[in-house]
């Protein structure tokens, strides 16, 4: 891939400025769904035993929250075993804080009272996957291999990088960079470190900065093959998602589907509308002025955008409700059913004095007795 990178110390800087940030931040194997299948992406192989690998620069990518700024590593969240499709999806909530639907899920879950199984299967990743540009040292033949991409957990690698990367400032150090820059293609140092265990059981112990060979330079022509991490990845559509957790051709509660004008006719049948049916007893202007109101397609444009009940539920969710763009027409419609509600409410004229609800003699009789 065709990268233009910027002056070493440009990277340098980039690099000070994006430790600095990802140790201070408080959230942020190979996956084939997770990866884009138009790029062939030679991935590390990180078996049990001793690794040796150098840590490359690049310029983030449009999937970066600072696209064009320099990086070493690419973070992300996902989904495992969830819905439908039962595997690894990219979780566009956590990672991008764009519409997830099925972070929507499990926000209706919470709110229905779910158990803790049930929502911990709708959680991303607690820890993000990260991607780093790799030269294996391992061996000659892994070094010959050039830029590799090795994908692993922040909590075995990353984590342990941001505070090596600190150093440590004693009396009479004061002035000097705080950082050790590891990246450095001419400065910078190698990682070393061991893995144990397989699968669920792996972890990385004795994690090391080691000196790199007297005189060795990681060369342009490798830090011009060095991958836009971000861009690796797929990043799906919200559509692409909720087919991929509800499944093609199924019901997806959430209401902010990418194809309305598809979903409008499952919409209608479970949305129905009092307009639909206007009484006999109503007087003929206000059955004509039920009849020309809104068409149901577009009270169902205008649904709740958080899953609430649209015209019912208004301002019983203050975090939703107060920056909500539909609150007015939200709260037209909670007038006009308020009024329809009175009319059908409504006590005939001549009403028999002696007929009076069951309800309210046996509550008058209470009353007397207490």
């Amino acid at each position: 891939m065709s990268i233009q990178r910027k002056s070493r110390e440009e990277m340098r800087e980039g690099f000070k400025k994006r430790m600095q940030e990802n140790q201070n931040r408080q959230e942020g194997g190979y996956y084939s769904p997770l990866f884009r299948k138009d790029i062939s992406i030679p991935f590390m192989k990180c078996g049990e035993g001793y690794h040796t690998i150098d840590i490359l620069d690049y310029i983030a990518g449009k999937n970066d929250p600072y696209p064009g700024e320099p990086n070493y590593c690419y973070e992300f969240y996902y989904y495992s075993n969830v819905g439908v499709g039962q595997g690894p999806i990219l979780a566009l909530g956590k990672t991008f804080g764009e519409p997830d639907p099925i972070a929507e899920e499990f926000a209706r879950k919470q709110r229905d009272g779910a158990d803790k199984d049930t929502l911990k299967a709708l959680s991303p990743s607690r820890n993000p996957r990260v991607l780093y540009n790799v030269i294996c040292c391992d061996s000659k033949e892994e070094e010959a291999k050039g830029v590799q991409v090795f994908h692993t957990s922040s909590y075995l690698m990353e984590d342990y990088l941001r505070e090596m990367a600190k150093g440590c400032i004693r009396p009479g150090m004061e002035g000097l960079n705080p950082l050790i820059d590891f990246t450095d293609p001419i400065d910078g140092k190698s990682i070393k470190f061991k893995r144990e265990g397989t699968d669920e059981t792996t972890k990385f112990i004795l994690h090391q900065f080691i000196d790199r060979p007297k005189g060795f330079v990681i060369s342009e022509s490798l830090l011009s093959k060095v991958f836009t991490l971000d861009e690796l990845i797929y990043k799906p559509t919200y559509e692409e998602v909720q087919i991929y957790f509800y499944g093609k051709g199924q019901h997806m509660p959430s209401e902010r589907s990418l194809n309305q004008n598809a979903d409008q006719d499952i919409q209608r049948t479970e949305i129905r509308s009092r307009f639909d049916n206007p009484p006999e007893d109503v007087p003929d202007k206000v059955a004509n002025e039920k009849v020309t109101s809104p068409a149901p397609e577009e009270k169902a444009a205008n649904l709740c955008p958080s899953g609430h009940v649209f015209g019912k539920e208004i301002d019983k969710f203050p975090k939703d409700c107060e920056p909500c763009p539909k609150w007015k027409e939200c709260a037209r419609a909670a007038r006009e059913e308020i009024f329809v509600e009175k009319l059908d409410n409504k006590e005939p004229e001549n009403k028999d004095p002696e007929q009076e609800p069951i309800k309210d003699e046996s509550t008058t009789r209470r009353r007397r007795r207490s």
